[in-house]
């Protein structure tokens, strides 16, 4: 009992961690916005950013949102899975009405492999239409690496090897706790016990 209360505690911890991800709330002008991105991607895997806008304003704005990559890391990342990442995959310029609330995203940006793992020190920089300056979020990008196995045969085999294992586990448990000849014989039939009460037999 002791033990299954530890490890519920301890699930309940782990799952009650901050998620993996850049969250940034800040101001252009008098809007407000918020930045949602992960903080950690697999090589040859895409992230995508989310910026929020909420202009309380009486009239319409427009920003411009831009990922800033530093010229040393530019070739580590991609658009779509290839290289090279061309200019408008990086900018987004959106139009948030008045009082309203309006969504933009840098999508598809992909981390290429043949790199070293690493962190990326990123920024995103949000600017208003007709200020010249801009709000900088830094934004740290981390690195791991990628898939396990290859694609192609090696996605096929693995699967169907950690299968074959449970088939096996499953066959030695059968083996050591049934008794023999066990699945060759049918079950006991059910038998409705006489006195049983009546609302058993009713229906909702």
């Amino acid at each position: 009992m002791y033990r299954t209360c530890a490890a519920t505690i301890a699930l309940l911890l782990i799952t009650a961690l901050p998620a993996a991800a850049l969250v940034h709330s800040g101001r252009s002008g008098e809007t407000a916005f918020s930045v949602y991105a992960p903080d950690w991607t697999w090589q040859k895997g895409d992230i995508n950013i989310l910026v929020v806008f909420e202009n309380p304003a009486p009239g319409p704005v427009r920003h411009t949102v831009e990922l800033v990559l530093p010229e040393a890391f530019r070739d580590h990342f991609g658009h779509a899975g290839a290289a090279p990442i061309p200019a408008e995959a990086l900018t987004r310029t959106v139009d948030v009405p008045a009082g309203a609330t309006a969504r933009t995203a840098l999508t598809k940006i992909t981390a290429l492999d043949g790199v070293a793992l690493q962190r990326y020190p990123l920024m995103l920089r949000v600017t208003r239409e007709g200020e010249a300056r801009a709000e900088e979020v830094p934004y740290a990008l981390q690195t791991v690496r990628g898939a396990a196995v290859n694609p192609g045969q090696w996605a096929l085999y693995v699967p169907a090897g950690v299968a074959l294992a449970f088939c096996i586990a499953f066959a030695l448990m059968f083996r050591r706790f049934a008794a023999p000849g066990a699945w060759k014989r049918p079950s006991e039939p059910i038998v409705c016990p006489e006195n049983q009460p009546g609302w058993v037999e009713q229906e909702p």
